[in-house]
């Protein structure tokens, strides 16, 4: 509960930043969370934006919000809320209960343009690590936010972040909540001992592509990408080895590919074979010359 007493002693801890979850327009996000819970979260960020603590609101795409993304960027915008990271729902938590709710692979692409075609507005938008990877628009939206250059080079759980959970747990990333995974406790261990185990987060600082699965293994980023994000393929696949299918970028080759095997002119294809080679599109290259020898 955000009230008084809580952004007294927020400012007094030195808390100067607070970040929020809301999952849609009140309805949706009443639906999502609880009755009430969405009029008590604008409150709070009006009470925080009034005490100059800034705030940020984090929004878990499904498919009963995406076609709310606008309505909530202007009611955020109007709030004053600093920055707001989209990130999709995955099959954890209460949407495990609800695989229906979930976004299909090719919503990605139009989540990045909608954050891309609010670059320069008054609400900073973020990528969250399970949306990207390499397509230009996506690396365009976190330039922004970032205001520096940026790529994505792999997952970091375990070799650059870890997470404490209320309980003392860690792990390496707090979204993967698999208790084989658990490294250690605080309350049991210094986390200096825990992090510098060899044994812990093996899972991930041990992965290489060789490991991975399906388009992921083939893909021309494979070495430095390692799949994406590691809790989306986990959760939507049950493998850290498996193919990322809400990856922008593979999405992306997927369309290409629907799209040279609805035509029928060989010219057409070898018009794009010429122009991934001289744009040293690998792939691109490959699916094209792939389908133009199953047409011959």
């Amino acid at each position: 509960m955000i009230d008084e007493n809580f952004i007294h002693n927020a400012i007094t801890s030195g808390i100067r930043s607070v970040c929020l979850s809301i999952d849609g327009l009140e309805k949706t996000h009443d639906f999502i969370r609880r009755s009430g819970s969405f009029n008590k979260s604008i409150k709070a960020l009006k009470e925080l934006r009034k005490n100059n603590i800034s705030t940020s609101v984090i929004t878990s795409i499904n498919k009963e919000n995406i076609c709310e993304l606008e309505e909530l960027y202007q009611l955020l915008s109007d709030l004053g809320v600093n920055s707001w990271q989209l990130q999709i729902a995955l099959p954890m938590g209460n949407f495990a209960k609800r695989p229906e709710w979930l976004i299909e692979p090719q919503d990605i692409l139009s989540i990045i343009d909608f954050a891309y075609n609010k670059i320069g507005g008054k609400l900073l938008i973020v990528l969250a690590d399970c949306i990207g990877y390499y397509s230009n628009k996506d690396i365009k939206v976190n330039e922004n936010f970032l205001n520096d250059n940026w790529s994505w080079t792999g997952c970091g759980a375990g070799k650059h972040v870890i997470g404490i959970l209320h309980n003392g747990d860690i792990v390496a990333c707090t979204s993967i909540r698999d208790k084989t995974l658990v490294a250690g406790n605080i309350r049991e261990k210094s986390l200096k001992s825990i992090w510098e185990s060899p044994d812990s987060f093996k899972w991930n600082r041990n992965f290489d592509s060789s490991k991975l699965k399906g388009f992921c293994r083939e893909c021309r980023y494979t070495e430095r990408c390692l799949g994406g994000c590691s809790n989306s393929r986990y959760c939507i696949n049950g493998s850290f080895e498996s193919e990322n299918r809400y990856c922008a970028y593979n999405v992306e080759m997927k369309k290409w590919k629907k799209y040279l095997e609805s035509l029928n002119d060989i010219s057409e294809i070898d018009n794009v074979i010429e122009k991934a080679a001289a744009l040293k599109h690998q792939d691109l290259y490959k699916i094209a010359c792939e389908i133009k020898q199953s047409k011959l």
